[in-house]
């Protein structure tokens, strides 16, 4: 006996598919309904995956022993009942899982991720029917179809971003929760989400419209968008003796300094910078030099590096940098209410 691994039952009502109305999938076969009459197709290989379209149903199968082997994609069409064409995707199901499949004006979207890595960045594959030729983008998150867009999360240096064609549109989501597209309206507003924070971008103008969260409120900019900390870990006793504080850089200007103080005391300044847009920080340690009476510049090797930081609309976002006498980490969040 079978076992149904998907029953979408997706009606379809275009008159080009003659009387089809419903489907299902099973594990190896797919079943039309057409009309009074019943047709079953079967398919070779284990259906992992399928999306139904207008003139006919996609679906990904494997052909091996134990569910390890190629996969293939495939195209049923519903007005003749049979399998139009099938092609063999580059990559096997011990080494990548097939986390989305997405039909769109004739080409199917399929995102596969590595086995080993869950909520890691894929590859997007764009499949074209036969001849066309398929081609892929890395370090993609998720993406959606709608018609001839795809929209796409990808996975940068610098954090997560939207892609529509020609448009990139940094998220001002930060963390390492799982980042997915929850929704399209009107086909320029993008909903993505991580964990219970929700970002909502307008594609076609480029930018990031707004962020909530299900638990809690962000703190809206009184003054200032951005707050500067920097820690330093105390090691020793002696630490409590040197004084220190940093002079800070935006966007090759120097735009003020934080207050002096010893290690382990947090040193905080508050800055207005020019939203939706990024901005390169740059940090200056200074300790004072007793002998001399004056605060000194270190030399390059302690000196924090560059950080590139987006500045959302309408959001406060903080920076944490902490040396620990070898090397620093730095720690990027919204500030909430």
């Amino acid at each position: 006996m079978l076992a149904f691994i998907l029953v979408p039952l997706s009606a379809t009502f275009s008159a080009e598919v003659s009387r089809v109305t419903c489907h299902a999938v099973e594990e190896r076969t797919v079943v039309l309904y057409r009309g009074d009459s019943v047709q079953r197709i079967p398919v070779e290989g284990k259906i992992l995956r399928s999306v139904a379209a207008a003139s006919g149903l996609y679906y990904c199968a494997v052909r091996g022993e134990n569910g390890d082997g190629d996969l293939y994609l495939g195209f049923i069409d519903y007005q003749t009942g049979s399998i139009g064409f099938e092609r063999r995707l580059p990559f096997r199901t011990a080494e990548h899982a097939i986390a989305k499949l997405m039909a769109g004006d004739g080409i199917v979207y399929l995102l596969a991720v590595p086995m080993n890595g869950p909520g890691a960045a894929g590859e997007l594959f764009r499949i074209p029917p036969p001849p066309g030729e398929m081609s892929r983008a890395a370090d993609i998150l998720d993406f959606y179809a709608d018609g001839s867009d795809c929209y796409m999360l990808a996975n940068t240096n610098a954090g997560p971003r939207l892609v529509l064609n020609e448009i990139t549109v940094p998220l001002a989501l930060q963390g390492v929760g799982s980042f997915s597209i929850r929704e399209v309206l009107d086909k320029r507003l993008v909903l993505v989400s991580s964990g219970g924070v929700t970002e909502v971008l307008d594609m076609r103008a480029g930018r990031s419209l707004y962020q909530y969260a299900n638990d809690y409120e962000f703190l809206e900019p009184d003054g200032y968008n951005m707050i500067i900390q920097a820690v330093d870990e105390r090691v020793t006793e002696p630490d409590d003796r040197v004084m220190i504080f940093y002079k800070v850089i935006i966007d090759g200007v120097e735009t003020g300094r934080t207050d002096s103080g010893p290690a382990g005391l947090t040193r905080e300044i508050k800055v207005m910078l020019e939203p939706n847009r990024y901005h390169q920080v740059r940090l200056e340690r200074w300790l004072l030099n007793p002998g001399k009476g004056r605060y000194d510049r270190e030399n390059n090797i302690r000196q924090p590096k560059i950080k590139e930081i987006y500045i959302p609309l309408n959001r406060i976002v903080k920076l944490v940098i902490t040396f620990n006498n070898k090397e620093y980490s730095y720690t990027i969040t919204p500030v909430y209410r």
